[in-house]
Formats: C-alpha cells, sequence, structure tokens
C-alpha cells in the first residue's frame, strides 16, 4: 500500500514462485496479521531479505 518508494512492488524469482514454502500470509500464530505486519496479506518466501518479504499485498500479477 506504499504509494512510492523503492518498496512498493516487488517481483518474485522463478525460484521463489515454484518453493512450495513460499506463502501468501493471511495469519500468524491463528490470529489475523495485525496492520503492522502487513495486514490484510503479505508474502514469505525463504530466503528473500526480510525487507522484501512484501506487506500490504493488494494485487497479484502472473505472466507466463
Amino acid at each position: 500500500m506504499e504509494r512510492a518508494g523503492i518498496y512498493n512492488r516487488s517481483t518474485l524469482l522463478p525460484g521463489h514462485v515454484r518453493d512450495p514454502l513460499t506463502l501468501l500470509a493471511l495469519r500468524l500464530n491463528g490470529a489475523e496479521l495485525e496492520l503492522d505486519h502487513g495486514y490484510p496479506c503479505r508474502i514469505i518466501a525463504a530466503t528473500r531479505p526480510g525487507v522484501l518479504q512484501t506487506k500490504w499485498v493488494r494485487a497479484l500479477r502472473v505472466r507466463p
């Protein structure tokens, strides 16, 4: 939801897209995510730096 800046969008590499550990997280330990942690949805992808664990997902585009 960040309107400007270098972290307002993120691209997942094919390896992350195919990785079964990559998640669209809606909850943490059974509770909805808090706003500071990406409510309503965030991407969690193994081996990506924390700053790239995209918060506040509002749209996904899948390219062939």
